[in-house]
């Protein structure tokens, strides 16, 4: 608890992808500027002493900002994922289409690092907190891996 405020981890979650999006378009004072706010504002958004989150208006504009980025769009995937839903892209620009094989290799790759870190989270017999984080962010980054692959195959028999 800082400044008498306490964030639930959801809310914690949030806050941490907001300064994820907010450093993938080159921080906070870029980002005021681009979405007409103050740059203490922006702070705010970010800070897990605040219980001020980004109205979802600049979550839009922010995201457009980011587009191309890793984890692209973060703040969406995360308010997916607390609401037990995993966020999957529509075929998207033809441009941009990728290979099957290209995706069956990130889903392989994705499932290496998932066992490389559970590997290292139980090589004491046991589940330490950031092991364990470890392990969740990769498992995650595996579903949306797994989740990219089923709508490459969908869209290929359209």
């Amino acid at each position: 608890m800082a400044n008498g405020v306490t964030l639930s981890a959801d809310q914690l979650y949030l806050k941490k992808e907001t300064r994820a999006a907010v450093d993938d378009v080159n921080g906070q004072e870029k980002v005021a500027r681009l979405l007409g706010r103050s740059q203490p504002r922006i702070s705010h958004y970010c800070s897990s002493n605040r219980d001020e989150f980004m109205p979802i208006d600049l979550v839009a504009e922010l995201e457009q900002l980011t587009v191309g980025k890793p984890g692209h769009p973060r703040i969406t995937r995360a308010l997916a994922r607390q609401a037990g839903f995993l966020l999957v892209p529509e075929g998207g620009d033809a441009r941009e289409r990728r290979s099957l094989g290209e995706h069956l290799a990130d889903v392989v790759g994705e499932a290496s690092d998932v066992m490389g870190a559970m590997k290292a989270a139980l090589s004491d017999h046991r589940l330490a907190p950031a092991a364990r984080m470890r392990a969740l962010v990769e498992a995650r980054q595996l579903q949306d891996q797994v989740a990219e692959l089923v709508a490459a195959l969908e869209a290929e028999g359209e």
